[in-house]
């Protein structure tokens, strides 16, 4: 699904084989970027949602519009109508929790 890695500079990367994951590798990149705060806010509504605190929860980013709901994540780019992806509320929490596992290993905080 999504992978999760160090570059060869020191940054970190998301990527995925699968061209429909792809605006999610970029949700993570480019709008959650190595910020602990939206990684931090993420996880909140991510629990919000399952807890069904908030029936969904919907934000926009650098470039990403998120909607969070029990059923679905659909990331889309506000910029690229053709970058779309949907998943499951399980599977993004998965690809969120590497990621923040990737930041705080690059953390100089």
């Amino acid at each position: 699904m999504i992978k999760c890695f160090i570059d060869a500079k020191g940054y970190p990367r998301a990527a995925s084989s699968d061209r429909e994951m792809e605006a999610v590798a970029a949700y993570l990149e480019q709008d959650i970027q190595t910020s602990n705060h939206s990684i931090e806010l993420i996880e909140e509504a991510v629990t919000k949602v399952k807890n069904r605190t908030l029936s969904e929860w919907e934000g926009t980013g650098n470039a990403f519009t998120i909607q969070l709901t029990l059923n679905s994540v659909l990331i889309e780019n506000e910029f690229d109508q053709s970058q779309a992806s949907e998943l499951s509320l399980e599977d993004f929490e998965q690809a969120l929790s590497s990621w923040k596992s990737i930041v705080h290993l690059t953390s100089t905080d």
